[in-house]
């Protein structure tokens, strides 16, 4: 859900089992095998470049026939693959590729002399904005210190958040909590994500607090 956007999955760089697939474009049957076959080339140059240079660049040469472009990207999307490179015939002319970020959908034209180099730093640049996005969003959506019984079931009435507050550890008041607001615990944070100023009373007892929790509800 993190990750997640109206086109399907964004799988980071890191976690993606491809990812870069490239995408060869061709209309005429001329140009089918002279495009597949750069495709294929162009796979073999990033895998050499990461050879010389260890890192990751897993990569895959969607060619299949009789299935239009547009609607390998759809598929590619859906599955969140970090990074797309569209190549047809004007670009090999050109010598370029053309690469499109899955979590921005930027676009950008890169050399194929240089291509090895082009992917590695975008996709570097897609895991570290991806990281930063997830930070980001979750501490927006996260509410800690101080808050009411009262408000919490507010807020648990309308968009939710994750809440950082106290609990007595007895599983009555973690029950009567879920009966009323539908939210549970859904961690007990490590002691790097825990409060600041850590919660002296339960959230529903008001009984001196045991540990810090993570209420939300689950979707």
């Amino acid at each position: 859900m993190t990750h997640g956007d109206d086109k399907g999955l964004r799988t980071p760089p890191l976690l993606a089992p491809i990812e870069i697939v490239i995408v060869p474009i061709w209309r005429s049957e001329e140009d089918k095998g002279r495009v597949k076959a750069a495709a294929h080339m162009v796979k073999e140059s990033l895998l050499a470049w990461e050879r010389r240079v260890p890192g990751r660049l897993r990569v895959h040469v969607d060619d299949r026939e009789g299935m239009k472009p547009g609607a390998k990207y759809y598929e590619w999307e859906l599955r969140g693959i970090p990074l797309r490179m569209e190549l047809g015939p004007r670009d090999i002319d050109q010598n370029q590729a053309v690469l499109v970020r899955r979590d921005t959908g930027e676009k950008r034209s890169v050399s194929l002399s240089s291509v090895g180099e082009e992917a590695a730093d975008v996709l570097h640049l897609i895991q570290e904005s991806m990281l930063i996005d997830a930070r980001e969003r979750r501490e927006q959506n996260s509410i800690r210190g101080g808050i009411t019984y009262d408000r919490f079931r507010e807020v648990m009435d309308g968009d939710g958040a994750f809440v950082y507050a106290g609990w007595c550890g007895d599983e009555k008041c973690a029950a009567a909590i879920k009966e009323e607001t539908k939210a549970t615990i859904r961690v007990l944070p490590d002691e790097e994500f825990r409060s600041a100023d850590p919660p002296k009373t339960c959230l529903k007892c008001g009984s001196a607090s045991t540990t810090e929790a993570l209420w939300a509800k689950a979707y």
